[in-house]
């Protein structure tokens, strides 16, 4: 019996929907160990690739995210970074946080870029 929490079961994609349309703003997402689906070919069933991605940033607060894969996290990074990039060159950066996550975590090759983010910069691969 939690005042500050809800627990909900359901169709993720479709409650993310709900939940931006209903405007809601989220203080913290957590995504623990999601299947991070190796092969190249199931990379669409990854979240950072499904279609509602852009729909969890939109609802705001701060995104943990565990994994024991570290390419997850990686493409996570990248994944966010060109939503948000596309969100401000369209115009609607507001709606959007900006990326960041703990560069400390990350290979050399990705602290740059997630220093970057965090910065608000645009980061190319």
């Amino acid at each position: 019996a939690f005042d500050n929490a809800l627990l909900v079961r359901a169709d993720l994609p479709a409650f993310w929907r709900l939940a931006v349309e209903s405007g809601w703003r989220l203080r913290a997402h957590r995504l623990l160990f999601p299947n991070p689906y190796p092969k190249p070919a199931h990379l669409p069933r990854r979240w950072h690739a499904h279609p509602s991605w852009p729909l969890v940033l939109a609802l705001g607060g701060e995104l943990e995210l565990r994994s024991n894969w570290r390419t997850y996290l990686e493409e996570t990074v990248i994944a966010t970074s060109a939503i948000a990039h596309l969100a401000s060159s369209d115009g609607e950066a507001g709606d959007l946080p900006p990326p960041s996550c703990d560069a400390a975590a990350l290979r050399p090759d990705v602290r740059a870029a997630a220093r970057a983010l965090a910065a608000g910069l645009r980061v190319e691969q």
